[in-house]
């Protein structure tokens, strides 16, 4: 009973606080994103998509190599988006298959074909954005807007100077927009290739 005991205190303290919920978005010109909790469990048996971007950051599992082997191709490339979070067995048997790209944060015993340049927490902001929309080109293109300013703004600009100057720095990373490198990068080195492909 005490065993047992141990082992649901470990599994609490070693998983993730976030929700891998399995996932699929449209991409656009034949790529496909699917976010993946469990392998191979979630993993898809047949794709359509020519082209595959499968998110197994945060997931857990023993072994991909097989699934990639038979699915990971030139002509049907599949871009693997990992972390350090993503179970160590997962990250070693993603490695050096044919017609896959793995892209993620560097770290200790992880070295992805291309590597980030972003912190762990702006990771995980976007990652657990895409729970909350179904728009997912709203974390690799935001979009932009001209600040509008009438009589009456700028009048209340005036009247709270001290204000205006503190604000902006407060709140400059809370308005940030949140951008998905991950996936981002994925899309850009997909429509190289497309280029590359129809030349």
């Amino acid at each position: 009973m005490k065993r047992y005991w141990l082992i649901g205190i470990v599994s609490v303290f070693f998983t993730p606080l976030v929700d891998a919920t399995t996932l699929e978005r449209d991409l656009g010109r034949g790529l496909v994103y699917m976010r993946v909790a469990q392998v191979p469990d979630d993993l898809p048996v047949r794709s359509q998509a020519p082209a595959i971007v499968l998110d197994l950051r945060y997931a857990s599992g023993e072994d991909i190599r097989e699934w990639l082997f038979m699915y990971a191709a030139p002509q049907t490339p599949i871009f693997v988006l990992a972390n350090m979070t993503t179970q160590k067995t997962l990250r070693q048997s993603m490695q050096g298959v044919s017609g896959s790209i793995t892209i993620g944060i560097a770290g200790e015993d992880f070295a992805p074909d291309i590597a980030l340049n972003m912190t762990e927490e702006e990771e995980k902001r976007a990652y657990e954005a895409l729970n909350l929309t179904d728009e997912i080109n709203n974390l690799l293109y935001p979009a932009t807007h001209k600040e509008r300013y009438d009589e009456a703004a700028m009048v209340k600009a005036c009247n709270e100077t001290r204000k205006t100057v503190t604000e902006p720095q407060a709140d400059a990373q809370a308005t940030a927009p949140i951008i998905d490198q991950a996936i981002l990068r994925a899309v850009q080195i997909h429509r190289g290739w497309l280029v590359l492909r129809s030349g």
